[in-house]
Formats: structure tokens, sequence, C-alpha cells
């Protein structure tokens, strides 16, 4: 932040008030910023649903591998985790598109900023020289290193959030009810039986 606010204080004694043009090309990109942020998480939470199921099922395939086998189960389950696994593609897709806008937008800024300042400062009856432009340029990259820094830092935050929000889904599940109840054998209700069944129910 020091850097950005000395930065900010040279251009503005260099170019004066057309310096303030940067800021309007920051607020003109913010939307398209804020979108690609959006998008990443929200595809990212997507994407994960169905990595769940496919590993889910991939675990249920391989704990019954003999069934399977026995009944040539094999197509079905395949056909299953290969709609899993095209579904996640897509989501991916989303992601990496949302985190491609997010980057360009980043990466765009910095040059779109002394295009937009130089060209009011020159219209506004100035004149732009040589010691000014290099002079101006050099304190534009060192406002804009910090800046572009964002974009690592967005992504994270967004993966971040979603992998809390899950932590926080798995902590809030509510308890399963032990529906199998271990009693002592000295207890007499299992004198006579060994196993009981109370209120049960058979397909």
């Amino acid at each position: 932040p020091f850097q950005v606010a000395l930065c900010i204080y040279l251009l503005y004694n260099e170019l004066g008030i057309a310096l303030f043009m940067s800021f309007a090309v920051i607020f003109a990109g913010f939307p398209a910023l804020l979108a690609a942020s959006v998008g990443f998480g929200t595809f990212i939470k997507a994407k994960l649903v169905f990595t769940d199921a496919r590993v889910k099922l991939f675990k249920e395939v391989v704990n019954g591998i003999r069934i399977i086998k026995y009944y040539a189960w094999e197509e079905p389950f395949s056909q299953k985790l290969e709609a899993y696994r095209s579904s996640e593609i897509v989501q991916m897709k989303y992601v990496y598109r949302a985190w491609l806008l997010l980057e360009s937008v980043m990466r765009g800024l910095p040059v779109a900023m002394p295009i937009a300042v130089f060209y009011t400062y020159v219209k506004l009856g100035n004149d732009l020289t040589y010691s000014t432009i290099f002079t101006s340029l050099v304190l534009f990259i060192g406002m804009t290193e910090p800046l572009q820094a964002l974009t690592g830092l967005a992504t994270t935050i967004v993966s971040t959030k979603v992998g809390i929000e899950r932590m926080l889904e798995l902590f809030n599940c509510e308890m399963r009810t032990e529906y199998v109840i271990k009693k002592s054998v000295n207890d007499e209700s299992m004198c006579n039986n060994s196993v009981i069944f109370d209120n049960a129910s058979f397909a």
C-alpha cells in the first residue's frame, strides 16, 4: 500500500489531474473483475459436486469389484463414471475461462492506464515530453506490480472460501443415529437371543 500511495503521489506531481483517468479505467474494469471472481468460485463449487460424486462411485466400484465382475456390470458403471467425468471437465473449462478473464483484465489494466492518462494529459493542452513519458512509465510499473499480484490473491481467497464452506458444511452435519445397539453379554435381554430386531421391516 505504501508503494502504491507513493507512486500515485509522484504521478500526480508529474501529470496532474490527468492521473485520475487511471482510476476511471480501474472502475471500468471492476465489473469484469467482479464477474470473473464470482464465476470462478461458482464454477469451482459446481465442479466439486461432480468430483465428489465421481470419487464416491469409484470407491464403491473398487469395494464391490467382485460383484461387478460377477454380474458383468462393468459397462454401466463405466458409463456413469464417464458421465461424471464429462460434467466435471465441462465445469473445469468454465473455471479456467473465468480465471482467464480475471488474468486478462488484471494484465490489461496496467497497459490501458498509461494510454488513457497520456491521452487525457495531451487533451488538457500539456506537452508530453520524453522525460515525462519515461518517468511516468516507471512510476506506473511500480504502482501496477502490486496490483497484478491481486490476481493470485483473488483466486486464493475464492478457493479458500470454497474450502472453508465445504468444511463448515461437513462440521454442521447432523450426527447419525445409532441403529445398531451393542449390549453387554450379561444383559438379561441377550440371554436367549444373539440378535434382537425391534420395530424392524424387511423388504
